[in-house]
C-alpha cells in the first residue's frame, strides 16, 4: 500500500521504503512511468511530470539506493527489472507507457521483453542495447569516483547547457553512494539485449541528444520492430533536463500517435 511521506509518497516494496513522485490513484489519460539512470533519481525527470500531469498520470520512481529510497541498488539490470515489477504490482499501476533514461532505458527494455502485457509503449532517452563500459573504466571509477564523475561530465552535457543545470544534476548524482553507483555501472557493463530486440512488441520511441556519445546506439535499437527515432538539438546525454520543452513535445507527439 502506498503511504504518504512528508516530502514524497512512498511504498514498501520488498521490505524497502521506495519513494516516488506522482499520484497514480488519480489516474487520467495514460499512466507514464519514468525510470532514471545510473546514480540518478526521480529529479532527472523534474521537467516531465508537470508537463504531462494535466492530460496523463506521470509517476517517477527513485530506484533502491537512489534519491530517497532505501536499499543498495542492483548490480544487474535484471535485478532492477524485477524490483520495478514489484513496485508496479504494489501500486497496482496496470498497463502503462514506460519511459527510461540511460540505464533506466535498459531496465525498460528488459521489462518490456519480460512483461509485454504491461507495457503499452516504450520511450527510451539516451539509452542503448548495451553500454561501452570496460573493466578499465570500472577500475577508474573504483579508484576515484569523484574524479571519474567530473571527467565524464564533459560528454554528458551539451556546450549550450546552462551551468546551473549541470551543477544541479551533478549535485543530485553525488548524493548516490559510491557503492550504489558502482553497482549501477556493473549492471550497465553486463547488459546486452541486442539479440532479443526483435522480440519487443511495444511501440518504441528512441530519443537522443544530437551530441550524445550513445546516439550511435540508435542504429542498433531500430531493430525493435515498431520503433522510431527522434534527435534533440542542443543536447547531449540528458535532453530531459537540457532541452525539456523539445523532449516533452516529442513525447507528446508519440503518445498522441498511440492507438486509444
Amino acid at each position: 500500500m502506498p503511504l504518504i511521506g512528508r516530502k514524497m509518497p512512498f511504498a514498501i516494496v520488498k521490505g524497502l521504503r521506495i519513494n516516488y513522485r506522482g499520484e497514480p490513484a488519480r489516474k487520467k489519460g495514460r499512466l507514464l512511468l519514468f525510470v532514471h539512470g545510473a546514480s540518478g533519481n526521480h529529479r532527472i525527470w523534474s521537467n516531465q511530470p508537470e508537463s504531462f500531469s494535466k492530460e496523463h498520470t506521470p509517476v517517477a520512481i527513485d530506484l533502491p539506493g537512489h534519491g530517497e529510497s532505501e536499499g543498495a541498488g542492483a548490480d544487474e539490470i535484471g535485478g532492477y527489472r524485477d524490483f520495478l515489477r514489484a513496485f508496479v504490482d504494489e501500486l497496482s499501476l496496470g498497463r502503462f507507457v514506460l519511459c527510461g533514461h540511460s540505464m533506466g532505458g535498459a531496465i525498460a527494455l528488459d521489462f518490456a521483453l519480460n512483461y509485454p502485457e504491461m507495457v503499452e509503449a516504450l520511450i527510451l532517452v539516451g539509452s542503448g542495447a548495451k553500454f561501452p563500459l570496460s573493466e578499465e573504466l570500472l577500475e577508474a571509477f573504483t579508484k576515484d569516483p569523484l574524479a571519474w564523475s567530473v571527467a565524464t561530465s564533459a560528454w554528458t552535457f551539451s556546450r549550450k547547457t546552462p551551468l546551473s543545470t549541470i551543477e544541479a544534476l551533478e549535485a543530485e548524482t553525488l548524493k548516490t553512494s559510491a557503492e550504489v553507483a558502482l553497482n549501477d555501472m556493473k549492471a550497465c557493463a553486463s547488459f546486452d539485449i541486442t539479440p532479443s530486440l526483435g522480440e519487443i512488441k511495444a511501440p518504441t520511441l528512441l530519443l537522443y541528444g544530437k551530441e550524445d556519445l550513445l546516439a550511435g546506439q540508435a542504429k542498433v535499437l531500430l531493430a525493435i520492430p515498431n520503433s522510431q527515432l527522434g534527435m534533440i538539438e542542443d543536447a547531449a546525454h540528458v535532453p530531459n533536463a537540457e532541452q525539456p520543452d523539445k523532449l516533452n513535445a516529442a513525447i507528446e507527439r508519440f503518445i498522441v500517435s498511440l492507438t486509444p
